[in-house]
């Protein structure tokens, strides 16, 4: 279970992808004038960090699109860490599957789902990291220092098939010392 749950928050706060009817898009430029768009019937890999100043993705690639349960999914990325992120870490997890054209919450049953950890330095410390993120010199035990990190292409067997078929949305928002530290939003498509 802990590690679909790792999967899971990996893919969170790692990665993001869309498969939305309609997708707004707002980004900052190096001047931070903000340049929005809309796309109609996204079908592809998206993602945005949506808040916080202590840690987010900076670049992200996930294929195939869409996703295969089980499968293998290929995942590069970089990230970065402000200030020294560490426990307690409070975290909340929204999935939503979208049924017709609307997001449905999918409700959190024995720690899988949209659920609220108390602090994800716990959950993080009953993981084994995975051998790619192992190799990049990528920590995933709390306190995570300031730094840049970068994950090359690698691959990520998924033997289970946890995702039906169709569309999903997550957000993933972790907080510290009482404000948000991080919170990255996907859109994702699972064939």
């Amino acid at each position: 279970m802990y590690k679909t749950q790792l999967f899971v928050l990996v893919l969170t706060f790692c990665s993001t992808f869309a498969a939305a009817r309609v997708l707004k898009v707002h980004i900052h430029d190096q001047d931070d004038k903000v340049v929005q768009f809309t796309m109609n019937r996204v079908e592809s890999f998206t993602w945005k960090n949506c808040g916080g100043n202590g840690f987010g993705v900076s670049d992200l690639s996930l294929t195939p699109d869409p996703l295969q349960f089980p499968g293998t999914i290929h995942l590069a990325m970089k990230a970065y860490f402000n200030t020294t992120i560490q426990s307690p870490l409070p975290t909340t997890l929204l999935i939503e599957k979208e049924i017709e054209g609307k997001y449905i919450k999918i409700p959190c049953i024995d720690n899988f789902g949209s659920c609220t950890y108390d602090d994800l330095c716990d959950l993080l410390d009953e993981a084994n990291c995975p051998d790619p993120l192992v190799k990049a010199g990528i920590p995933c035990q709390c306190p995570f220092k300031p730094a840049q990190y970068s994950l090359p292409t690698s691959d990520f067997d998924i033997e289970t098939s946890f995702f039906p078929s169709g569309g999903y949305h997550m957000k993933g928002s972790i907080g510290m010392d009482g404000k948000t530290a991080g919170c990255l939003e996907i859109f994702f498509s699972v064939a």
